[in-house]
């Protein structure tokens, strides 16, 4: 990392503006405190800069980004109402003991023997991406994709962890099984987000998209398909085959979606930044409070946050990383890297230490864009009942919210789900709280059943009623009908039996 400043930033190395980059190894209690008496004893033109900020790992490793998030989502008013969890940001996460004895282990065990009964009320991703059962099982204090597993087995996975040294953490995620492709292999999005001790934090505008060597195929366990991390990826046999250092540019990226679906208008802008930039800021606020809790002044941390996207173009935050990687795999990095390097020295440098060239920092120009200051109330969060998939209808943004679904009664907005209009997911969702529905029969009234029965009907008529015939809904109502708690009028009961 410092190394890296120095080589692109001669201009702006420690000899010639008095600053001194620490790197991680010097990132611990005593030596900060070091630091600060240096800096009391010096003029502000030479004070350090440090770049990482105290409890960052808050964010930074897999463990403690989920209980931070878990915690936030959990107390924080506006997510609540919303009914918005963490699993709306992340897939389904757990937290596990290697003993596997713990509470944690059970509820995964639990979770996992659902979804292999294809009972899905609980999961807050599509079906789809619970065909195969897939988990990953991530140790919580690595990165670069290290000592990462794929898992569709319950008893696999409990031997693996057990074959761990005893009481060590580890992150058990649901797997998403349907990812969008780029040339038919998987990827993910880097995005850089700067937080600097003035409790502001700056999204980067610019990032770069990294691909997988080869194809995807869930049936494979290789790594090379399903892990995009580019320090694993370039020692594959296919690495630079089909885009030059696995990389490729937002552009570019957009320009391949764009060929493919050409029905589709894209911008990364307004359809994919904007949703990263609600992760970005959830992630830091969740934190926000336990960061550079001395009140240090003159240090910043540098982020690379990774997100999957699905094949309904929805984002997945994956995981958060100090130190981020800063290597050049291609040109288009060798362009761009010194760039947002320069862009975050402006902020966090120039206004301490003057630019030796004279030329002042060039706000106007800059690609990191203030998202979060304490200071100047800005907080360019959106509301939580914002759609989180970019191409559904607004019609069903709020309705789509687990819980929220039935204020209009079923059979008004089975009218609309039954169409061509509305996406797989919102089909589940909305078949997933109708199941809830049927289950809890005996706190319906009678009108209410009999809007559940118009409700069946409408599905089994519509343009979606392939969809419906497969799914979970039609196999429970199938069971709901005959059932003696099913207090259906006879006519319309037969009504729904023949459709």
């Amino acid at each position: 990392f410092v190394f890296f400043f120095f080589f692109f930033f001669k201009q702006k190395t420690a000899y010639e503006i008095g600053v001194r980059l620490v790197g991680s190894e010097m990132c611990i209690r005593d030596r900060y405190n070091k630091i600060d008496a240096v800096n009391s004893l010096r003029d502000s033109s030479n004070h350090i800069v440090i770049n990482h900020l105290d409890n960052i790992k808050s964010i930074c490793t897999k463990d403690r980004l989920i209980f931070s998030l878990r915690k936030f989502y959990m107390h924080l008013p506006a997510a609540v109402t919303a009914h918005y969890s963490i699993h709306d940001t992340t897939p389904t996460t757990f937290i596990v003991q290697s003993n596997c004895a713990d509470n944690e282990f059970a509820a995964f065990g639990q979770r996992f023997n659902e979804l292999s009964s294809r009972n899905y009320t609980k999961e807050r991703m599509p079906p789809k991406h619970c065909e195969k059962n897939m988990w990953l099982v991530k140790p919580c204090g690595k990165n670069q994709g290290k000592g990462i597993e794929i898992f569709s087995s319950l008893a696999d996975i409990r031997k693996f962890l057990l074959g761990k040294p005893m009481l060590t953490s580890w992150v058990v995620q649901k797997y998403i099984e349907r990812p969008m492709l780029y040339g038919g292999r998987k990827f993910d999005i880097r995005v850089w987000a700067l937080v600097t001790h003035k409790k502001e934090l700056y999204f980067y505008r610019h990032g770069y998209i990294r691909t997988a060597s080869d194809s995807y195929d869930l049936d494979s366990r290789e790594n090379y398909v399903h892990l995009t991390n580019n320090c694993l990826q370039k020692y594959g046999k296919n690495y630079g085959a089909f885009e030059e250092g696995n990389t490729v540019s937002y552009a570019t990226f957009i320009q391949y979606l764009s060929e493919q679906f050409p029905g589709k208008r894209f911008n990364f802008e307004a359809q994919f930044a904007c949703r990263m930039k609600d992760v970005i800021l959830d992630c830091y606020l969740s934190v926000k409070n336990e960061l550079n809790q001395g009140g240090r002044r003159n240090c910043f941390e540098l982020l690379g946050f990774d997100f999957l996207m699905d094949d309904d173009f929805r984002l997945w935050l994956l995981e958060v990383n100090t130190n981020p990687y800063l290597g050049i795999p291609n040109k288009y990095i060798e362009g761009l890297l010194p760039k947002m390097i320069n862009d975050m020295f402006e902020i966090v440098l120039d206004p301490y230490i003057k630019p030796q060239n004279g030329v002042p920092a060039r706000e106007v120009d800059n690609q990191f864009e203030l998202i979060y200051s304490e200071a100047r109330k800005i907080n360019k969060r959106r509301p939580f009942t914002v759609e989180v998939y970019p191409f559904a209808s607004e019609t069903y943004s709020s309705e789509r919210k687990m819980g929220m679904l039935a204020k209009n009664g079923f059979s008004a907005l089975a009218k609309e789900l039954a169409s061509e209009a509305a996406t797989d997911d919102l089909f589940h969702k909305f078949a997933d709280q109708l199941i809830s529905a049927m289950k809890d029969s005996k706190a319906l009234t009678s009108n209410e059943q009999k809007d559940i029965g118009k409700t069946l009907k409408i599905l089994s008529e519509g343009t979606r009623r392939a969809t419906f015939f497969e799914s979970s809904l039609f196999s429970f109502a199938s069971q709901f009908i005959y059932s003696p708690k099913c207090s259906l009028p006879e006519e319309l009961k037969n009504s729904v039996v023949w459709h």
